[in-house]
């Protein structure tokens, strides 16, 4: 039984391609961990354009903490006035592996991520109709 794996795929913009994108790279770096996507340079060919925000504004949106961590991550946002919203945290092929509602306020909410594996995941945020996104670190 021979297993193909689509690189064009992988190699889309995932604005374009979506989940699927990330599913291709996760499947491929299996077989070859040393491949590096650069999603600014490969969007931008594709004609999706991202705004352009200062470090300072990033740094504000939320904070994962401890990062890395064994047992609970808190996850918080520096506005006072944030709308309850959606968390998701995907794993290194792109899996979602939890789903919650933020509460509101700067503690968003506080997750039990010690049945996660280790490793390298992905936190996407979405406020107010934002999404923002961590890389969250999970050591045993």
């Amino acid at each position: 039984m021979q297993i193909q794996i689509d690189i064009p795929i992988a190699n889309q913009c995932p604005y374009a391609g979506g989940p699927a994108v990330y599913i291709a790279r996760g499947l491929l770096r299996v077989l070859n961990d040393s491949i590096e996507y650069y999603d600014d340079i490969v969007c931008l060919q594709a004609g999706y354009y991202r705004t352009m925000e200062s470090s300072n504004e990033k740094d504000q949106r939320i904070k994962l903490l401890p990062n890395p961590t064994q047992d609970f991550v808190d996850v918080f946002t520096v506005n006072t006035n944030e709308m309850a919203g959606l968390i998701e945290i995907y794993n290194s092929i792109g899996e979602i592996v939890y789903i919650g509602m933020s509460n509101t306020g700067p503690h968003l909410k506080t997750i039990d991520v010690s049945s996660f594996s280790p490793g390298l995941y992905s936190l996407r945020v979405k406020l107010a109709g934002k999404f923002f996104m961590e890389k969250l670190v999970i050591i045993k």
